[in-house]
């Protein structure tokens, strides 16, 4: 993708997915997402982490989960703003046994 023929980077798409999270459009930055993998710009762990963060607010913690996933599918490694996202977001929703889990990963 370009813009006015600026070539993206991961961190200008990461601005865009962060952009649409934070704005509850999560579907659109999910999108986002994969244009990043069609353009051979490969998302980073930031980048996964902000949509797992917008799960996490949102206390959708099936999806938080898949996406978790999906950043170890990517081979990445989640790094200590995955985890305070996980445990924030397991907290939140009263879910100790998977703050535990979590926890003991780290």
């Amino acid at each position: 993708m370009k813009i006015k023929g600026i070539k993206m980077s991961t961190p200008t798409y990461n601005a865009l997915v962060s952009v649409f999270c934070r704005s509850g459009e999560i579907e659109a930055a999910e999108k986002m997402l994969e244009n990043m993998k069609w353009a051979e710009c490969p998302p980073n762990v930031s980048t996964y982490n902000t949509i797992l963060a917008a799960y996490g607010r949102s206390s959708d913690i099936v999806q938080m989960e898949k996406w978790l996933e999906e950043l170890r599918k990517a081979g990445l490694t989640p790094n200590v703003v995955t985890y305070n996202t996980l445990l924030f977001s397991y907290l939140k929703k009263g879910s100790l046994a998977k703050v535990d889990e979590t926890y003991r990963e780290m």
